[in-house]
């Protein structure tokens, strides 16, 4: 199975798809442990982003909504899973390309006291996905992802 192909099937898995976190964390793909009630809007996003991308889905599930997003968590784990007894080495490969990937913010809009982060991943010159993450702030303070969203 060739690099494209790789990309192709985590891209895949992440568009099938796109809670209490008052302690520390380690966003794995964030590099950094941080309180999650410290995070703005655009962090969060980046960090749940990097956690799916890294199957860290215990990371994901800290940084997110859980009853808002409770069905694309459900749907991303199996299609994880699923990839994962057809070809683990494919999967911890593609997990590692995304995980390293680049993640730009393009935008930040204000919308009904949420945040619509709009991101771009790029893997290589080329690949690359641009993502929507609708970010709203919780009773506690934190924010939390709602909703994610493809761009194209």
């Amino acid at each position: 199975m060739d690099r494209k192909q790789i990309m192709k099937y985590a891209f895949a898995a992440g568009v099938v798809l796109g809670v209490t976190a008052a302690v520390l964390i380690l966003a794995r793909g964030c590099g950094q442990e941080k309180k999650v009630e410290a995070m703005g809007p655009e962090e969060v996003a980046v960090c749940f982003c990097r956690a799916m991308a890294a199957g860290d889905f215990t990371g994901a599930r800290e940084l997110c909504d859980t009853s808002a997003m409770k069905t694309y968590l459900e749907d991303y784990v199996e299609a994880w899973e699923m990839q994962q007894r057809k070809d683990s080495s494919a999967v911890r490969i593609a997990g590692q390309i995304l995980s390293n990937a680049e993640i730009v913010t393009e935008s930040v809009e204000k919308k009904d006291g949420k945040r619509i982060v709009t991101y771009t991943i790029e893997v290589s010159e080329g690949l690359k996905k641009t993502r929507t993450a609708t970010v709203k702030k919780m009773e506690d303070g934190e924010w939390k992802v709602e909703e994610i969203t493809d761009r194209n």
